[in-house]
């Protein structure tokens, strides 16, 4: 019987883990067809805790913008400064940006899609398991 119950909430994380991982895939798809791709400069790397954050520069119609790369924050840097990147820009709020990457449009959701499999995996054992 307590394997049942282990293997029943293992069931709902793997499905919670497989939904966000699809809201994400989503997110990401719509992100890329909805928004405008600007070259970006980086300019500075900044530290938050643990993490460093690049600065980006980018000129959207002809305005200058300088603004933090919140969704890339690593350790070591990812970026040196003077390095080119490609941004995802939101064309209703310029400031509204997204680095353009592998991990940030295929990695997360496959990563939490594979551990939706794990999670899904570990159940089914369970439920073979005789206690």
């Amino acid at each position: 019987m307590k394997n049942i119950i282990w293997a029943f909430i293992l069931i709902l994380a793997s499905g919670l883990l497989g939904y966000i991982a699809y809201q994400e895939y989503q997110r990401e798809t719509k992100l890329a067809e909805t928004s405008s791709e600007v070259d970006a400069e980086v300019v500075d790397n900044i530290r938050s805790g643990k993490m460093y954050y690049p600065i980006l520069a980018y000129t959207y119609k002809e305005v200058n913008y300088k603004k933090q790369a919140s969704n890339s924050g690593s350790n070591p840097p990812s970026y040196s400064v003077g390095d080119h990147v490609t941004v995802y820009l939101n064309s209703n709020n310029p400031s509204e940006t997204e680095i353009k990457s592998f991990f940030n449009q295929k990695g997360k959701p496959l990563i939490l899609l594979f551990f939706s499999i794990i999670t899904l995996y570990a159940a089914i054992r369970l439920l073979r398991f005789k206690e």
